[in-house]
């Protein structure tokens, strides 16, 4: 969703961006041609502007794109960090493109009409109009849009008020992350308000509660936005928020009735838990889950359902305590899909699927298809349960049950056998690299070069299938470690019973 408010360019400018700072020893402009697939030209002139733009963004401290011999290559200091440098340009991209000029126009106050709205921010009414056309098509699948024509509202982002914030907690994080301060109109105390849920965040995490915080409040206090859920929805919200409540921090006595603060207040407190992980402690999340299937109300019981057919098609060993925190996990996404019911999954222009995984064989592609064939069948003929569910939830479901089965399921050691010609010593240098990374619960080393799983030689070992063969010939070459590392990752990623 957020790639519509940037610029095809700026969207390639970024990715060369990314790829130069996070190649250790630069890219030379034959590989950045083949990557990106454009010519040597347009990189250079993308080089050029992207070092016209940091010139302007990092003032305090100074980069660029450098070139030495014949590699590129960005050397940060160690008081710049990676994400701020990406996602400060990353939102300079965003700021300057006409998509999120109009947006940013549409949730700021009530336009009378298209033209208004393109005169307030200096475009032609027929550009507006054929952006706006793509800007609803993406908002769509959070079930908002902008439009006129209703004097009584306070801007021109329609939808109901809890589809709203759902979309708003995810539009603003996901446009500005933690880099800047997006609520220019809010009152200024509203970055200093104590967090309305006692947990301990990283850095992100509480500027993205803070972030929550201060669109709830704008929208209860400042457009007198309230939302509605159903009464059975309510119900799973109370339990959720029982064990860690959410208590705001201004008083809404003027604003609200009790039962409208208690209902802000435990669908604020969903939202967070969905969008923010680790709001509760691991025992918080036990408790919770353990709340929910004591209550046996029907969504619970379906949870239960879920996650015992799991355990039972994939022979998943997990103790009680891990039961009840994969429960947890699993009963906020059923909350979702069941009442939220967005599918802003379908939005991404580059869907998250585990079968991206995939890399000389299909095993990923494989096991995506089998878990979707699970989650529309249970679906399907589950009694609570909505039986239709779209192709991107389906999805959110397939990665969320890859996780839990990944995470419990049992598996053989992988075997390898390992042989270096060139001296004595360095064998045992590769098998302690190799424990140090993987550990002795995942890898075991073998002398019979026919049991093993993957064979790592500087040698030829006869006809071994390359997919299970490592050629180790430059130990004092950093890029031999590296390149290991990744070839016993992958193996161990597709290796099951």
């Amino acid at each position: 969703m957020i790639k519509k408010f940037i610029k095809k360019n700026e969207e390639k400018k970024f990715e060369l961006l990314k790829r130069l700072l996070y190649s250790r020893h630069g890219l030379n402009i034959q590989r950045l041609v083949q990557t990106s697939q454009e010519s040597k030209s347009t990189i250079y002139r993308y080089i050029q502007q992207i070092n016209e733009e940091l010139h302007l963004l990092f003032i305090e401290i100074p980069i660029q794109i450098e070139q030495k011999n014949s590699l590129f290559y960005i050397a940060l200091p160690d008081s710049l960090n990676i994400a701020y440098v990406l996602d400060t340009v990353r939102l300079s991209y965003v700021h300057i493109s006409p998509e999120n000029l109009i947006f940013a126009a549409a949730a700021g106050k009530n336009h009378i009409s298209l033209e208004s709205l393109a005169q307030s921010i200096n475009l032609s009414p027929s550009y507006t109009y054929k952006s706006l056309s793509d800007i609803n098509k993406q908002l769509s699948y959070f079930k908002v849009k902008i439009a006129f024509g209703d004097s009584s509202q306070k801007s021109n982002v329609y939808g109901a008020e809890a589809d709203v914030r759902f979309f708003l907690f995810y539009m603003y994080w996901n446009s500005h992350k933690a880099i800047s301060w997006p609520f220019k109109t809010s009152p200024s105390y509203f970055k200093d308000l104590p967090l309305p849920i006692n947990t301990v965040l990283a850095p992100s995490q509480y500027i993205r509660l803070n972030y929550h915080q201060s669109i709830t409040y704008w929208r209860i206090l400042y457009l007198q936005e309230k939302i509605t859920i159903t009464d059975d929805f309510i119900d799973y919200l109370i339990i959720l928020d029982k064990e860690n409540p959410t208590e705001f921090t201004i008083d809404f006595s003027s604003s609200l009735t009790w039962e409208e603060l208690r209902n802000e207040q435990v669908y604020f407190s969903f939202l967070t838990r969905f969008f923010i992980a680790d709001i509760d402690t691991k025992k918080g999340k036990q408790r919770t889950a353990q709340l929910f299937i004591d209550s046996r109300l029907p969504l619970t019981i379906s949870c239960t359902a879920l996650l015992d057919l799991i355990q039972k098609e994939y022979d998943l060993v997990m103790t009680h305590k891990e039961y009840l925190f994969y429960y947890y996990n699993l009963m906020i996404a059923l909350l979702y899909v069941h009442y939220i019911e967005i599918d802003y999954y379908s939005a991404l222009e580059n869907e998250d699927r585990i079968s991206s995984l995939d890399n000389d064989k299909p095993f990923f592609s494989v096991k995506e298809k089998e878990i979707n064939t699970l989650v529309v069948h249970f679906f399907e003929t589950d009694p609570f349960l909505k039986s239709f569910i779209t192709k991107g939830l389906v999805t959110y479901m397939t990665n969320l049950l890859y996780c839990i089965i990944d995470s419990t399921q049992k598996r053989k050691p992988l075997y390898i056998f390992c042989q270096y010609s060139q001296n004595f010593y360095m064998l045992n240098k590769i098998r302690s690299y190799l424990l140090t990374t993987f550990g002795h619960e995942t890898i075991k080393f073998t002398m019979d070069i026919k049991r093993a799983d993957l064979v790592i030689s500087d040698s030829y070992e006869g006809d071994i299938n390359n997919r299970k063969f490592f050629y180790f010939d430059a130990p004092y070459d950093p890029t031999t470690w590296e390149a290991l590392s990744l070839f016993v990752s992958v193996k161990i990623k597709t290796y099951r019973l």
